[in-house]
């Protein structure tokens, strides 16, 4: 990855959450170097401190670079808002919240595939624009922060 052009690194909460990150770059093919899934970090709070204290800085000096901190929301609703809240004002515009509500182990009960299978189907629902796994109950509460992230994350993972 060249870190000189626009890029996405996605740091995932745990193992569950990095699959479903690398689905989605999976999916991204041919661009796939425009992606990055990091090492799980083991817990929300942890996803928090890692970015606080190994990405702002970098963030800072590769203003191509954008992050998508991965959760898992675990039924609360107001996690986006507590997370979002850590992240630097000046790096608000970069930095993404998205998660499965209550955790990517729900998309296998709710028979929905793998965890890399449904990333590589969200990766397909981004490229097309379409919605059908976007809106299922354990993910349509990212609507506000997709609304925010694909106008400017699309054009990155997604060239015409």
């Amino acid at each position: 990855m060249n870190k000189y052009q626009e890029h996405v690194f996605v740091l995932p909460e745990d193992e569950a959450d990095r699959e479903l990150a690398n689905g989605f770059a999976l999916g991204l093919a041919p661009y796939d170097n425009r992606i990055q899934v990091l090492r799980e970090e083991g817990g929300w709070g942890s996803v928090v401190d890692k970015f606080k204290r190994d990405h702002v800085k970098p963030m800072r000096n590769y203003d191509k670079r954008y992050m998508v901190l991965l959760l898992d929301f675990d039924r609360y609703t107001d996690w986006c808002e507590k997370v979002r809240d850590s992240v630097p004002e000046d790096l608000v515009d970069r930095v993404f919240v998205l998660g499965v509500d209550p955790n990517p182990e729900a998309l296998q009960t709710a028979e929905l595939g793998t965890n890399e299978k449904v990333g590589m189907t969200l990766a397909e629902e981004c490229r097309t624009g379409a919605e059908a796994l976007w809106v299922h109950d354990l993910l349509k509460h990212n609507a506000g922060e997709l609304k925010r992230m694909i106008p400017t994350v699309k054009q990155i993972l997604f060239p015409q």
